[in-house]
């Protein structure tokens, strides 16, 4: 889990790469995906064409389950994952190769995260 990018940003804070994965932290009520995030994200699909090529991706968007208003938190998770989708897509994936998952997090670090990762 090493980070791309670790700039106070007021869009997206943290960018972490796995060698399976892709993990985007989004700051408090964010939903869009800034210029840097997007780069970055084509990026990682860029080195890993050959892992992804005629894979479905996954979309784990996270929220957390213990505040009061979770249907708010579910719907800003959602609005997060769809953001994501659309980056994919502009990087040629179809929609039937992209699916959407909103999710309760497991732990805090979780919290406000989407994860981008085969299915």
């Amino acid at each position: 889990d090493k980070p791309i990018s670790d700039e106070a940003d007021p869009q997206l804070s943290t960018v972490r790469k796995t060698e399976n994965a892709l993990k985007l932290s989004f700051s408090s009520l964010t939903v869009e995906v800034d210029d840097l995030a997007k780069g970055l994200v084509s990026d990682y699909l860029v080195e890993n064409s050959s892992t992804l090529a005629d894979k479905s991706l996954s979309v784990s968007s996270y929220y957390d389950p213990n505040i009061a208003a979770s249907t708010k938190a579910r719907r800003l998770a959602y609005y997060r994952g769809m953001s994501i989708r659309n980056v994919l897509l502009d990087n040629g994936y179809m929609a039937s190769q992209i699916n959407i998952h909103v999710k309760e997090a497991p732990e805090q670090d979780y919290v406000d995260s989407v994860i981008i990762h085969t299915e």
